[in-house]
């Protein structure tokens, strides 16, 4: 967990695969699980620069995006894109330290408002992309396909 201090805003930044303990008045401390990322005012996506980068989603945008909280991404490609379209976040590329830099002081700007806006907006992107009912709508669609193809 990041936790930022920017004009006597805290601010808690979920980085999944940390535990951290605050004693910090005002911070929430975010635990690896859900309930954690869902305390959290944005979570964080992280990519190195790598080619496989560019196609890579990593399972925790989708639970951040279910959970209904904004992302901090910093990464190429894919899970970008997501976010940028959606309005779900703020992203930058891999290994951008100063774009970064950019993000976590607008998140620390942005006030709860917009954090949350930008939470609904990636729920709303995850039920329409992400959840079952759009996952299985695709594999049924997938599966008539294939087998209509294969009664040519």
């Amino acid at each position: 967990v990041a936790y930022l201090d920017r004009r006597r805003h805290a601010l808690a930044i979920h980085i999944a695969g940390v535990r951290h303990d605050s004693g910090d008045a005002g911070v929430q401390a975010c635990a690896l699980d859900q309930g954690g990322m869902a305390n959290a005012d944005a979570c964080y996506v992280g990519l190195s620069p790598d080619r496989l980068s560019a196609v890579t989603m990593p399972s925790k945008t989708q639970a951040t995006m279910a959970a209904g909280r904004p992302l901090v991404v910093c990464a190429d490609g894919d899970v970008a894109a997501i976010v940028d379209e959606a309005g779900a976040g703020w992203s930058t590329g891999s290994g951008d330290v100063a774009g970064l830099t950019r993000i976590l002081r607008a998140v620390c700007d942005s006030g709860r408002q917009e954090r949350e806006r930008r939470g609904r907006l990636g729920r709303a992107a995850y039920e329409a992309t992400f959840s079952v009912e759009r996952a299985v709508d695709r594999a049924e669609r997938h599966l008539v396909q294939a087998a209509a193809s294969r009664r040519r």
